[in-house]
């Protein structure tokens, strides 16, 4: 879990902003894993971060699959500004999580992990490790995914879920939507996000 800032971590961050407008980067083309893309308040994003994403991973081979030439690289570049996107919106709720003094009990990620493990592995750990190693994910990578998913659900939960009061499908679907859109609109504008867009 992210911990509380300090003026150091702050300094630090400083530094990285300035540091980000120095950098080229193209997302078309093939940065390296430690390539700063954006920083969200003291914590960077970098190209490994996507690279490591799930569904991104998903959605690059199923683009690989069906696309060539520049066709497959315009693609993979909105793929990832997608994602990029995506991170920041879920790095910004779980700063706001973790500032409100929220936390997940181990009872509750040790629960959800024998849970998963018994539903999608059979209850064998060792299928789940024989998984993990194909991804290339450490069992504590796991378990911050399961930590970061319980986080993001239960925010929003508290702030989409239990104010939608439409009744019907097209009206909740509106209400989600400007309920998500005007909850993010405010951590962006308390968060500090600095976004190293990607030229050409």
């Amino acid at each position: 879990m992210n911990k509380p800032r300090t003026p150091t971590h702050r300094l630090c961050f400083l530094l990285l902003v300035a540091s980000l407008d120095l950098l080229p980067f193209r997302l078309n083309a093939t940065p390296s894993s430690d390539t700063v893309l954006a920083a969200v308040n003291s914590e960077p994003i970098t190209f490994s971060d996507i690279e490591n994403d799930s569904q991104n991973r998903t959605d690059e081979q199923n683009c690989r699959a069906q696309y060539q030439g520049d066709e497959r690289r315009a693609k993979l570049k909105a793929i990832r500004l997608k994602t990029l996107d995506r991170l920041i919106e879920e790095r910004l709720i779980i700063d706001d999580f973790t500032e409100q003094g929220g936390f997940i009990p181990d009872s509750y990620i040790d629960a959800r992990v024998q849970d998963i493990i018994d539903a999608d592995y059979g209850g064998s750990d060792a299928r789940l490790d024989a998984r993990s190693a194909i991804l290339g994910e450490t069992r504590d990578d796991f378990r911050n995914r399961i930590i970061k998913s319980a986080i993001l659900n239960y925010m929003t939960s508290e702030n989409i879920d239990k104010k939608i009061t439409s009744a019907t499908p097209d009206d909740e679907a509106r209400q989600r939507a400007a309920l998500r859109q005007a909850w993010l609109a405010s951590l962006r504008k308390k968060a500090y996000v600095k976004i190293l867009f990607p030229g050409g």
